[in-house]
């Protein structure tokens, strides 16, 4: 794996003055890095946490929330790309504020694959809003070999271990990259999801640095019980 030389470099601070990755605010981004993922990608960060106890969503949470499950025929797409945008905007400005905008260390971002019918697919609209110039995305690259829906109606002690492993990626040659590939979703929970894709990543292009990026965190920075 590549030595992360943007952490050691990293002069970044956050908005409470606090170098890059060690504000205990839980409306800070935050480092989805440990032991058990020193294999999988060379850093992940998360916006912010998810919530900020039971039944209490941080402001970026309550938007995710809202994004996701509001089925109101009160709140109209537009609102609710406006919210998206709110999100994508603070990514945006967390990645610039992580990685020198002119040298990114990733050409190419991708998603999971949604797995249902939404008014607004949030990885996927973060990805549009990231993507563009030096950085291309990889849509509908990701194939799973069980639907999610089949996985999830199963036991949920065993839908981490098949997740990690039930992507492919079908990358198209002209997305080949050759900086890194970023790896964008809404919340990091358990760590299956990104690792299945992380995977599936490496093994098309097994000397291609991985990044991750979310939207949230939930628990302590998620429990990567999938690894």
């Amino acid at each position: 794996m590549v030595e992360n030389r943007w952490g050691l470099e990293r002069k970044a601070r956050c908005k409470c003055d606090f170098p890059a990755g060690t504000c205990a605010s839980i409306e800070c981004p935050h480092p989805l890095n440990s032991r058990e993922t020193s294999t999988l990608w060379i850093e992940g960060w998360a916006l912010s946490k998810y919530s900020s106890e039971p039944y209490k969503k941080t402001r970026i949470g309550g938007l995710i929330k809202r994004i996701k499950y509001d089925k109101s025929p009160s709140y109209s797409l537009t609102e609710r790309t406006s919210d998206a945008k709110i999100i994508s905007d603070e990514i945006i400005k967390m990645i610039k504020w992580l990685y020198d905008p002119s040298d990114l260390p990733f050409d190419l971002c991708l998603c999971p694959p949604s797995h249902e019918v939404k008014p607004l697919d949030l990885p996927d609209f973060i990805c549009r809003a990231i993507s563009g110039g030096s950085v291309k995305y990889a849509e509908k690259t990701l194939i799973e070999r069980i639907p999610l829906t089949t996985i999830k109606a199963g036991p949920k002690e065993d839908r981490g271990k098949k997740l990690v492993d039930n992507f492919v990626f079908d990358c198209p040659e002209a997305l080949y990259p050759s900086k890194g590939v970023l790896i964008i979703d809404d919340v990091f929970d358990t760590g299956s999801t990104i690792t299945g894709v992380s995977r599936a990543v490496s093994a098309q292009f097994p000397n291609i640095p991985r990044f991750v990026i979310t939207a949230a965190y939930i628990g302590h920075m998620g429990r990567i019980s999938a690894v």
